[in-house]
């Protein structure tokens, strides 16, 4: 008897889904003998040699239909010989394991990822390989499987039970390799300035604050968390998420809407095991903020500039430099409205860890910082900035707020 059984994860990019489900073919029934001439019966081969001709086998049916060879994957063999060694212990064909575990759980628990997989088993009467692979192809489940253009690796597992009979498991999936962050964020800021080259327009600008703040919305959304609010200080500002196992799909969503009047990005990568999607996926946040280069600093340069005055005196100091913070973003907003509607014109340090300065140029703000910025147990900054005219309409000056916690 045979019994196949197919798994895929589900693909989801931004606002829908498309799941696929597992699904078992009938069973197939098959007998075989191996014998000899002149009443001479041949040696039988090994389940190993077994195994590499049911390989080679199977090979040949797909290149002959000019579906790409599968790869042998040792970790998918040590799956396949298990589950063909409890099936001949218990004298039965099976999909689960022993302790009940799908190959799904499998999979997982022997830490492999994967796109999609599936699964053949067999209970056969012959040792020949040809024989075992028609029995499957004779089966509608197992022949998807065998034929499946998805799946890129396979572990053939052969065990002999008692009486002769063989148990035969084939462990098929599409392989799963994990980028590291830095490796994934350049795909999909390469996939994303594509259509900006055709177009003519500039490249994308990733900045480090945007990177950051990108990376904790994706790795909230991977958690089902709650995202909070862009800060304000952004401007005009765009959040686009995909997830799935394939980088491909996730950057042909995230390019599948018109991005040309934003030159500032941020791109977040997470990558977690879920129900959904337990072979393993990146959830990926892509922020994009607009940009008027005729326009001058807007807030988030502004905001930019003294984080980096002030993280150029960290560094000299020898300190880990700061991380931008919304909450305390907000609080610095706050602090210059306060300061506004109270006329301060000098520099003041109101509470501990809260300054605020009326000064004339922006990336000079660190060295009135220099003594705030000294404390190495600090590591979260909130900055706010507003333009400022004088009384003669033409002098400019800045009211900076910057508030400085642990």
């Amino acid at each position: 008897m045979a019994a196949g059984d197919r798994q895929k994860q589900p693909g989801r990019v931004l606002l829908y889904a498309v799941l696929f489900s597992a699904w078992g073919a009938q069973p197939a029934i098959f007998r075989g003998s191996t014998g000899g001439t002149g009443g001479q019966i041949a040696a039988l081969p090994s389940p190993e040699e077994m195994e590499k001709g049911l390989f080679l086998v199977l090979n040949r049916e797909r290149t002959a239909r000019n579906l790409p060879a599968l790869k042998p994957f040792p970790p998918l063999t040590v799956l396949a010989r298990r589950q063909s060694s409890e099936m001949a212990r218990l004298g039965i064909l099976m999909h689960t394991s022993a302790a009940g575990k799908s190959y799904t759980d499998r999979l997982v628990d022997a830490g492999i990822l994967f796109a999609a997989n599936g699964e053949n088993v067999a209970r056969s009467g012959t040792s020949v390989p040809e024989a075992i692979h028609q029995s499957f192809m004779a089966s509608p489940g197992h022949r998807e499987n065998v034929l499946n253009p998805d799946f890129d690796q396979v572990g053939i597992g052969i065990v002999r039970g008692k009486g002769g009979s063989y148990f035969v498991t084939e462990d098929f999936a599409r392989g799963l390799v994990r980028r590291d962050e830095k490796e994934a964020r350049g795909i999909v800021l390469r996939a994303m300035n594509e259509p900006r080259r055709k177009m003519n327009l500039p490249p994308l600008v990733l900045l480090d604050t945007l990177n950051e703040t990108a990376q904790s919305y994706a790795l909230k959304r991977a958690a089902g968390r709650e995202l909070p609010a862009v800060p304000a200080f952004f401007g005009e500002a765009l959040m686009r998420f995909a997830m799935g196992a394939d980088l491909d799909d996730i950057t042909a969503a995230l390019t599948n809407a018109d991005l040309g009047r934003y030159r500032r990005a941020g791109i977040g990568i997470g990558f977690i095991r879920t129900r959904e999607y337990p072979g393993g996926a990146y959830y990926v946040c892509a922020l994009l903020v607009a940009d008027d280069p005729t326009a001058g600093p807007d807030d988030l340069d502004r905001t930019l500039i003294v984080l980096t005055a002030a993280n150029e005196i960290r560094a000299r100091m020898s300190l880990r430099r700061l991380e931008l913070d919304d909450e305390l973003c907000r609080q610095a907003d706050l602090l210059i409205s306060e300061r506004k509607k109270a006329g301060a014109a000098r520099p003041t340090a109101p509470r501990r860890g809260e300054f605020f300065f009326m000064f004339q140029t922006l990336d000079g703000i660190g060295g009135l910082l220099r003594k705030g910025l000294k404390d190495a147990t600090l590591r979260r900054i909130g900055i706010s900035t507003l333009p400022v005219k004088l009384q003669d309409g033409t002098s400019l000056q800045y009211a900076i707020a910057v508030i400085i916690d642990r």
